[in-house]
């Protein structure tokens, strides 16, 4: 908590020798992808890995798991098993967005821990209203809203979520769209589970990370997301998790990033802060994001 409010910060983990590092500099929570569950290019974990780190290192750690895939019929039921037998294990909270995951933690008593994290699609007070009314412990918010309709939807809905920092997903399709391009094009790349390929569009400088895997395609933005102006009014209004997606980044990007928001939450000026990270990270496309216009650009 910083000042007394309710914040904290939250963060994927793509190498468990992150977690020290980042605990360090102040995130308090970590977010693990779960594997053959997920919509990500983050580094994905077992179930039992999950469950180990659970029972050892992150035993007094803050733990969310991402599953925010959409289950087919033929793989609910796995999905719903490993969801109980995290949540027996002890983990606090579980990104998701497929109903079928909500319908188990309600058979299980757990909806305190589910958070509603279906990428962009929470636009509204009323979108995030109706998934809160089920008990859930917290929404998440589209990071692709202005400010003042993330501040609109805070005011009238609490304890919510929103990602305030790193690379953003754009778009996520069950297509393979690079391997159909590499069958079009006859490349001899390997482009599937590729995490270091980009895409341009025409009339645009940004270069925007692609990765495809068995579940499908995800773009994301092609800027980092930066919120150091802007968190403190969303804190002052309401939001309670503040996440940070890490991939893409450096481990030394993502420290200096949580320390920055420490600083901010803990009364420092935004604006300085912003600027002391700018010039630390000068090659990094740091943007506001939409905050101050609409998606379209």
């Amino acid at each position: 908590m910083y000042n007394g409010s309710m914040a904290y910060l939250s963060i994927t983990v793509d190498h468990i020798q992150d977690v020290d590092i980042f605990e360090q500099a102040g995130a308090e929570e970590f977010i693990f992808a779960l594997k053959e569950s997920c919509f990500t290019s983050a580094k994905l974990f077992t179930k039992e890995d999950l469950i180990h780190l659970k029972q050892g290192k992150m035993k007094k750690r803050k733990m969310a798991i991402l599953m925010n895939r959409l289950f087919s019929q033929f793989d609910i039921l796995q999905a719903q098993k490993d969801l109980e037998d995290l949540l027996k294990a002890g983990i606090e909270s579980i990104l998701f967005s497929d109903p079928g995951l909500l319908k188990k933690a309600k058979e299980l008593g757990k909806m305190e821990c589910m958070v509603y994290s279906p990428e962009t699609l929470v636009t509204s007070s009323w979108d995030a209203q109706v998934w809160m009314n089920f008990g859930l412990q917290k929404a998440v918010i589209s990071p692709l809203l202005t400010e003042s309709e993330i501040v609109a939807i805070s005011s009238i809905v609490p304890h919510l979520s929103l990602p305030i920092h790193g690379y953003q997903m754009m778009a996520v399709s069950k297509r393979h769209l690079l391997s159909a391009y590499r069958n079009y094009t006859h490349l001899n790349h390997d482009l599937v589970r590729n995490q270091h390929l980009w895409i341009q569009e025409v009339h645009r400088d940004g270069h925007m990370p692609i990765y495809e895997d068995d579940f499908g395609t995800v773009i994301y933005t092609d800027f980092v997301l930066q919120s150091f102006k802007h968190i403190q009014k969303f804190v002052t209004i309401g939001v309670e998790r503040l996440e940070m997606n890490a991939h893409y980044l450096s481990t030394e990007e993502n420290k200096q990033a949580i320390e920055a928001y420490v600083k901010i939450l803990n009364g420092s000026s935004g604006e300085e802060v912003e600027e002391s990270y700018r010039k630390a990270f000068s090659d990094l496309p740091l943007e506001d994001g939409y905050y101050g216009q609409k998606t379209i650009r």
